[in-house]
């Protein structure tokens, strides 16, 4: 979804995009809670809240097409991670459906490519190959449902998670939470004693942000945005982050 997908239906794969240089290619675009397709971000609210949200304002998300860009600068391995691999980038993107060649390179990688600097090495922009099914998938313009399952190697069973709540259907924790990677991560680190990373604050995003290179590299990547007049990047609101996990 978003600045891959939103110009696509109109134009056949083979074609050239007639109009690059429209003001509404490459924009930042939002999903909205509970709703269908994506928004620019420069119609929609600036600064997205706890207590905002509680009381019914509907939250928003970046569209798919966004994350990506953002995988290609920081990678997909997350800021915890980051403090002790080298970030981990996406080698090829294959799509079941609407891949045409122009949108979906600009959107993942192009509309950035000429204004991002400054990035920390190992970061840089990463440029995955592309490609679609030889045999494309028939439209389905059914809702998604409201439950995701998820399953990796080394779990016992499958978990199916409300998608509305975030909990399990049993209502309990997600193991696809912060909470719960934060506290694999700890793990994780107390195994590694020879780290200097060993003092692990208990402090969520404190944590992140003890990852300097993976946030420079990100707020670059926010700069190359607005450099090119493609709008702000829509943050979820910041209590999200602001939880602590237990000796």
């Amino acid at each position: 979804c978003g600045d891959a997908r939103i110009f696509s239906p109109h134009q056949k794969p083979s074609s050239k995009d007639n109009h690059p240089n429209r003001k509404a290619r490459g924009q930042l675009r939002t999903k909205i809670e509970s709703g269908e397709g994506t928004i620019p971000v420069k119609t929609s609210v600036g600064i997205q809240t706890w207590d905002g949200v509680l009381e019914g304002q509907r939250l928003r998300t970046m569209s798919c097409s966004d994350k990506i860009a953002r995988w290609n600068i920081v990678g997909i391995q997350g800021a915890l991670l980051s403090r002790i691999i080298e970030p981990v980038y996406l080698h090829s993107i294959v799509l079941g459906s609407l891949l045409h060649p122009e949108h979906m390179y600009r959107a993942i990688c192009g509309r950035i490519e000429s204004s991002i600097q400054n990035l920390p090495p190992p970061y840089h922009l990463n440029k995955p190959l592309l490609a679609q099914l030889t045999s494309s998938e028939l439209r389905n313009q059914a809702k998604a449902p409201n439950f995701g399952i998820n399953w990796t190697i080394g779990d016992t069973e499958v978990e199916v998670v409300n998608s509305l709540t975030g909990t399990t259907i049993n209502d309990q924790t997600s193991r696809l939470t912060k909470q719960m990677f934060f506290k694999r991560f700890e793990s994780l680190i107390k195994r590694l004693p020879g780290l200097r990373e060993g003092n692990l604050t208990t402090d969520y995003g404190e944590t992140k942000a003890q990852a300097v290179d993976y946030q420079t590299a990100k707020r670059e990547l926010y700069m190359a945005f607005r450099r090119e007049d493609l709008g702000n990047w829509l943050k979820k609101p910041y209590e999200q982050d602001q939880f602590v996990i237990g000796e």
